[in-house]
């Protein structure tokens, strides 16, 4: 999952990617957190097509996981996925 966040006031890129600011193959042991599970209205980690037929990528951009927000029945409105600790 690439994010692609705002920049700060102020705040500038001598070097590098300037707008990629953080890359993860979504891997919950990293340090990912928020409401991320199995149920219908959160954050479902996926490595495969999703369970609703369809809809959804195939498969993850890089690495085997990607994360996917299942709206079928119930649940959640809105929620969120914490990235790990960003240095």
């Amino acid at each position: 999952m690439l994010l692609f966040p705002s920049s700060s006031i102020g705040l500038s890129c001598g070097n590098g990617l300037s707008g990629l600011a953080f890359s993860d193959d979504i891997v919950l042991s990293n340090g990912w957190s928020g409401d991320i599970g199995s149920g219908n209205g959160i954050w479902r980690i996926n490595s495969g097509g999703t369970t609703s037929s369809g809809t959804g990528p195939t498969a993850a951009h890089s690495g085997s996981d990607y994360l996917y927000f299942e709206t079928s029945t119930g649940g959640l409105d809105t929620a969120t996925a914490v990235t790990p600790m960003i240095d």
